[in-house]
């Protein structure tokens, strides 16, 4: 399973999340069919982004791998898809200076979905003993020793996904 982690000079919400966490990126997404991107976003929540759409976009990207049974792929995805349509969570957005937690089936953030489709498939990114599930960042989910990673170069990353 592949994950593409960006980044926005151009949006507030990017770099308040880049400055409270302390990381180079602020988004995360799962790589889906055909090289599609599926995760939450500011703009239209839970939904499929093509991945042409997020190179234009973005800033910086990173592409990451996490193996996976196909069992566990496909409980991840069916998990992810399951929740296209739900709202994005701009309280959690606002509660990061204040340390607060957040969770609402109804409202999501990029990693706070990918750590509960990681959860529901038995094959988390990282232990919920040592992180709070509703309190998991895109920084978070690049310390986790699951992930290998596959390159940050934009043309590469565009090449991978396309075979």
């Amino acid at each position: 399973m592949k994950l593409l982690f960006s980044t926005s000079k151009r949006s507030v919400a990017s770099f308040a999340v880049r400055y409270f966490t302390n990381s180079q990126y602020s988004h995360v997404e799962k790589v889906h069919e055909g090289g599609d991107l599926i995760g939450a976003d500011g703009y239209n929540g839970v939904n499929i982004v093509k991945i042409e759409h997020r190179m234009e976009k973005g800033t910086g990207f990173l592409l990451c791998e996490q193996e996976l049974t196909p069992g566990e792929e496909l409980v991840f995805a069916n998990f992810m898809q399951g929740k296209l349509g739900k709202k994005y969570d701009w309280g959690a957005i606002i509660s990061f200076p204040f340390r607060g937690d957040w969770q609402s089936d109804n409202r999501w953030v990029c990693s706070e979905i990918i750590a509960a489709a990681g959860a529901k498939c038995k094959n988390p990114l990282l232990s919920f003993n040592h992180f709070n599930p509703s309190r998991i960042t895109p920084r978070d989910l690049l310390l986790s020793p699951k992930l290998s990673v596959l390159s940050d170069d934009p043309q590469e990353i565009l090449s991978i996904l396309r075979r």
